[in-house]
């Protein structure tokens, strides 16, 4: 009896030792592959986030000249300038402007006459009379329709000009624009549910939120970003928040992108996991003490046991079947738990994909695998067409969206460039279920893996009806105009 228990007090420490070893080795490596495949499915999700964000920010290009367009050929604001001009009378200039500026979604808002004089701001009533120093206003003053960019005491400004004409001749410039400061940073980070900010050189200029006591952390990945002309990830999971630095131009200024996501959803899920095979190490532990102490007073049946209660844990955790025949009983436990770490990091990258796009942006937004089949839209698809997402997974948008206005070279140019795996704008006619015809404007990046394969592409679409609608009247009446004037000029010649 002495002698037996001699034995099993070393035998049983030595079993402690290693046990205890692998226990804290085992979780060790399952804490550091969590962390690393949340990194990964941080930077995935910011990546997508910053692609939708640079999408949003570039269909301002576009939709800024075309405002400016419209406005130029304006009859009433024509009238008004002219009043103003030559009767010395701002007040219905003002009014109409202000009445255009409500319902514009621009931040800028003025009209110069020949002189480059402001004759009125929108945006800044008070301030009139002065010649700012902008270029592009000269240009269009020659004619010219322009987009460009500017600095100033609010931050970098993204404008578009056009010219006015009064009785047929240039006489001044009418200017819309947007200006990158912390309310579009904010109006962006609503509608992607993220954090934006903006950044030169010289460090942050606007944002969505204060970095009061952050500059450090912003700092060093800017300067790379810059130094590099590339995108850089940056992940800090004890503050639970993921940013991407991204060198950005639009027209001529160069200016660095910073999308910021909060990853303490993701990592409450890691937590909950680390939590759970904590939970299993520790069991683990247990049954190998328990297993020491009845191969040394029994010498039978302990591996069989713990091979049998690791099996109902790891089947707790798993969807199908385990497979834990074969080899030695530590050999079938191993797999068994390898198994349940599968199927929980499978789960939770399930979870974190299908949360990757934000759903509160009022533009639609469409994901597609690469051959245009719908994966996912969000609520204003939903509202636009009168389709819901159940009806059209797995659809192509032209099998149920277009109809007999919709023009098919158009559709064909599309579908050129889906099958050649490009990103494509396009303006193009759809209907609604309720067989509701409107206009899109469709801006389409596609999305490739690190690898360079094509793994999605992501729509946003604008409803550009009455924009088109306002296009269409303003030619008709010019040619109902050419037409009054030639029929003019044949009577006066008979």
């Amino acid at each position: 009896m002495r002698k037996g228990y001699s034995i099993a007090v070393p035998l049983i420490g030595l079993i402690a030792f290693v046990a205890c070893g692998t226990a804290v080795v085992h979780y060790q490596q399952t804490a550091h592959s969590q962390l690393e495949s949340l990194s990964r499915q941080s930077e995935q999700s910011v990546r997508h986030v910053a692609a939708i964000v640079e999408s949003m920010i570039r269909a301002d290009v576009p939709r800024l000249g075309a405002l400016t367009r419209s406005l130029s050929g304006h009859a009433e604001l024509s009238a008004a300038f002219a009043e103003a001009i030559r009767g010395g009378r701002r007040a219905p200039l003002a009014a109409l402007m202000d009445q255009i500026y409500k319902t514009a979604g621009v931040d800028l808002f003025q009209v110069s006459d020949g002189s480059e004089r402001v004759l009125y701001r929108a945006h800044e009533p008070a301030r009139h009379g002065d010649v700012p120093d902008i270029w592009g206003v000269a240009e269009a003053l020659g004619g010219e329709h322009v987009v460009m960019t500017s600095k100033g005491p609010s931050g970098l400004a993204l404008r578009a000009a056009s010219p006015l004409r009064m009785d047929g001749k240039l006489a001044g410039t009418v200017m819309v624009g947007s200006i990158f400061n912390d309310h579009y940073a904010t109006r962006l980070a609503l509608q992607t549910g993220t954090g934006i900010h903006f950044a030169s050189p010289r460090g942050i200029w606007a944002g969505s939120a204060r970095i009061a006591g952050q500059e450090a952390a912003f700092k060093e990945p800017l300067e790379r970003s810059l130094k590099l002309k590339r995108a850089v990830f940056v992940d800090d999971p004890e503050k639970h928040v993921a940013r991407l630095f991204v060198p950005f131009s639009i027209v001529d200024e160069a200016f660095t992108l910073v999308v910021e996501v909060d990853t303490s959803a993701a990592g409450a899920v890691a937590d909950a996991a680390l939590r759970r095979q904590l939970a299993m190490s520790v069991g683990m532990l247990v049954l190998s003490l328990m297993l020491g102490v009845l191969l040394t007073l029994r010498i039978i049946r302990p591996l069989a046991r713990l091979k049998r209660d690791g099996l109902v844990i790891a089947r707790r955790f798993s969807t199908w079947p385990i497979n834990a025949g074969g080899g030695n009983e530590i050999d079938s436990l191993d797999r068994v738990f390898q198994a349940a770490t599968t199927a929980l990091q499978a789960s939770e990258a399930n979870a974190n994909r299908l949360a990757l796009v934000a759903s509160r942006t009022h533009n639609v937004v469409i994901i597609t695998d690469p051959d245009g089949r719908i994966e996912w839209v969000n609520g204003a698809f939903a509202q636009l067409t009168g389709y819901t997402p159940k009806e059209v997974a797995g659809r192509t948008p032209g099998s149920f969206l277009q109809g007999p206005d919709t023009d098919s070279q158009e559709v064909a140019r599309i579908g050129q460039f889906v099958r050649n795996g490009a990103s494509f704008r396009s303006e193009i006619v759809n209907y609604s279920k309720s067989g509701r015809r409107y206009w899109l404007a469709i801006d389409a990046q596609a999305l490739r893996d690190e690898d360079g394969h094509l793994t999605n592409y992501i729509a946003i679409e604008t409803d550009v009806t009455e924009r088109i609608a306002s296009e269409q009247s303003l030619r008709d009446a010019k040619d109902a105009a050419e037409a009054a004037s030639r029929a003019k000029s044949e009577f006066l010649a008979n």
